[in-house]
């Protein structure tokens, strides 16, 4: 039986290195994304449970995979409302706003990479906005550097405001 013996540069015998050097991608800081306006929200009409709010909006991350660490929200129409946003990792179609939250075709449930909870309790009111945080351990990987999302509701907000939510996202990319 052979034995297999390893050199350093001094041409001393040395034993082999278990566990083999890994590299490993590269953690970066944590990132806070610009804010995304959720557009296209109608004004005067009652939402209810599981409408879709506003239109998919898209989150350019600037890597390939990472971990959303946080989500902001903030409502300048001070509605304190339940709140899920569903992520996909390609664009999917979605309906209108203000319409029951359906996805269109099977093969998009498959895009989903997560769902992030916002409970009214997550919330505060601050004179004219409702603002809350979400802390999450979402690891996540796209093939464009790019997430998209759905904002669906629990509740039955009733917007007075245009395009009155705003998102931010905090992720650590990988490099």
């Amino acid at each position: 039986m052979s034995r297999i013996v390893y050199y350093d540069n001094g041409h001393r015998e040395v034993g082999p290195q278990w566990p083999l050097p890994v590299t490993l991608p590269r953690e970066t800081p944590l990132v806070t994304l610009p804010a995304t306006v959720v557009g296209g929200i109608v004004t005067g009409a009652a939402y209810a449970a599981d409408d879709v709010v506003g239109q998919l909006f898209d989150i350019p991350v600037s890597c390939d995979y990472g971990t959303l660490r946080a989500v902001t929200i903030s409502c300048l129409d001070v509605q304190s409302a339940e709140y899920d946003i569903l992520l996909f990792d390609h664009s999917v179609t979605v309906p209108t706003d203000n319409a029951a939250f359906a996805l269109a075709a099977d093969h998009d449930r498959v895009k989903l990479v997560a769902v992030v909870k916002i409970l009214a309790t997550d919330t505060v009111s601050l004179n004219s906005e409702v603002v809350g945080t979400k802390t999450v351990d979402i690891p996540f990987s796209v093939p464009n550097q790019m997430l998209y999302g759905v904002l669906t509701t629990q509740s039955s907000p009733n917007y007075s405001t245009a395009d009155p939510i705003r998102l931010r996202f905090a992720i650590r990319q990988w490099a």
